[in-house]
């Protein structure tokens, strides 16, 4: 099986893995499906092939594969996918309770340790979950005991059963020996600029313990890194040292996948190397190349983050994004180096990487993510593991009419229009941008998006007045949200301003 060039988690979670042989892996996010394209034929008038899988019924040959990209995936993801099948028989732990929630030691515990690297290791009492401080302070491990995916009716009975575990129950739910879900350890890796809220309290014992055996070296570090702590951590509530503090685990996504019609999938010939990420719109969370890590960390300022081999790291500086800063660990101190990355210092031998390489990689990475940023348009549809918190939403729909020889047409009390033709194309847009309805401004010099879906699954972004090879679909859904805009926001005027519904008939072609 061909080697992994590079991988790349995008911000719904999805993977986008290209491989030494020219082929490509793509896995939804969800993790629950694969796409596997084979590397390019040899004749251009020959066809890609494509194989779509279930990842837990993979086959033999992709098996290993599958493996390391879900291992990445559940590194970086919010919540792990663990199919059972995929799970080596090594690395299996028969449980007789499922694991939901962990005890935190005191700050003056024992169980916090130090290695030779000045990093810190922060053990939960019954041992099921571990966070480890980088050397350099910066970045942090957590390792945690978790179960297999389950279906989602099976995850809703373990929920209940974790949820009446702390408490009394008049029934019995305990399932028997043959149900017990298979657990295994399952590792991630975070910055300390944005831990996860599963990881607040252990991480700030781990900062704590870092901050204290610095100290002792420099009272000037000590107290700077102590504000420094206390700034980034400010907005999580920090218990008392001497209190025992619970925290919930990430649990697992379901093994099948409730929404797959909401898996999509980038056709075409991929990336073949890093720099052609450019051309991607996405937002890129993760980039694995050449065993360096490339995260990048939204916000008002947007950074990104490499992790090294070495355990340092070095991370861009917010506004000032033509500076680096390097952090290297150290037992007694952090050794901190600034970077322009216009006069970058020259590569020396023996060195494990390039700096000059990997900074002109992060540069160009933070460009492309700030560009993605900005054209970015909050009527993208929802990707699969999102589906819950939509429906948790109390939208009604407003407006649901269906146009005889054109298709379906329907607005919801969100603002979105979702437009069904018959020929299979969609159209998702705004039809309240909350601004009042204007007679004077005309459709075609509003610059209001949309997004279209073909048949086959791809996507365009489009300007409403963009014209070309979609003008007709634009200028129907245009005219059909002008018209529900004028209907619920100015009812005064709708008589006048009434648009028949069959007159929204497409032009032939």
């Amino acid at each position: 099986m061909a080697q992994v060039r590079f991988m790349v988690m995008y911000d719904d979670e999805s993977l986008d893995v290209s491989l030494t042989d020219g082929s490509r892996l793509q896995v939804s996010p969800c993790g629950s499906e694969y796409l596997l394209e084979q590397a390019p034929p040899p004749h251009p008038l020959q066809e890609r092939r494509r194989a779509r899988h279930r990842t837990r019924f993979t086959i033999s040959r992709h098996r290993d594969l599958l493996r390391d990209v879900l291992k990445f995936r559940n590194k970086y993801a919010a919540q792990p996918y663990l199919p059972e099948e995929l799970i080596p028989k090594h690395l299996r732990q028969n449980l007789t309770s499922e694991v939901c929630e962990v005890a935190w030691p005191s700050a003056d515990s024992s169980t916090l340790t130090r290695d030779s690297s000045g990093g810190v290791a922060v053990s939960s009492v019954d041992g099921h979950a571990q966070l480890t401080l980088s050397g350099c302070g910066q970045e942090f491990t957590a390792e945690f005991t978790c179960r297999s995916s389950r279906d989602q009716n099976r995850n809703q009975n373990q929920n209940h059963q974790c949820s009446s575990s702390t408490g009394v129950s008049d029934t019995d739910d305990t399932p028997t020996p043959a149900e017990f879900p298979a657990h295994t350890r399952v590792l991630q890796h975070h910055s300390r600029l944005h831990p996860p809220p599963a990881w607040t309290h252990p991480l700030y014992l781990a900062l704590s313990q870092w901050e204290a055996q610095r100290a002792q070296c420099s009272d000037a570090v000590g107290q700077s890194g102590a504000a420094g702590k206390e700034r980034e951590l400010g907005h999580a509530h920090i218990p008392p040292s001497e209190t025992v503090v619970k925290t919930r685990l990430p649990f697992p996504v379901p093994l099948t996948c409730p929404a797959p019609h909401q898996h999509r999938w980038r056709y075409g010939s991929g990336a073949s190397d890093w720099s052609d990420l450019s051309a991607s719109a996405e937002l890129v969370r993760v980039v694995w190349c050449q065993g360096i890590i490339y995260r990048l960390i939204g916000g008002a300022v947007p950074v990104v983050e490499v992790s090294a081999a070495d355990g340092s790291v070095i991370r861009s500086n917010g506004v000032l994004a033509e500076y680096f800063t390097h952090y290297r660990p150290s037992a007694s101190t952090t050794v901190e180096s600034v970077y322009y990355l216009s006069a970058l210092p020259p590569d020396q031998p023996g060195q494990p990487y390039s700096i000059r390489t990997v900074l002109t990689r992060a540069s160009r990475l933070l460009q492309c993510y700030k560009q993605a940023s900005s054209t970015r348009t909050p009527i993208m549809p929802q990707c699969c593991w999102r589906t819950v918190e939509v429906k948790q939403c109390e939208v009604s729909v407003m407006s649901d009419v269906q146009v005889e020889g054109t298709g379906q047409f329907q607005a919801l009390s969100d603002g979105t229009a979702h437009i069904n033709f018959l020929d299979g194309v969609q159209v998702q847009m705004l039809w309240n941008t909350h601004t009042p309805a204007q007679d004077s401004v005309p459709l075609s010099v509003r610059a209001e998006l949309c997004q279209l879906t073909l048949p086959d699954g791809q996507q365009h972004l489009l300007q409403v007045d963009g014209g070309g090879a979609y003008h007709r679909y634009l200028d129907v859904a245009g005219r059909w949200c002008n018209w529900v805009k004028q209907s619920y926001l100015s009812p005064n005027r709708v008589q006048h301003l009434y648009l028949n519904l069959r007159n929204l008939t497409l032009i032939s072609q």
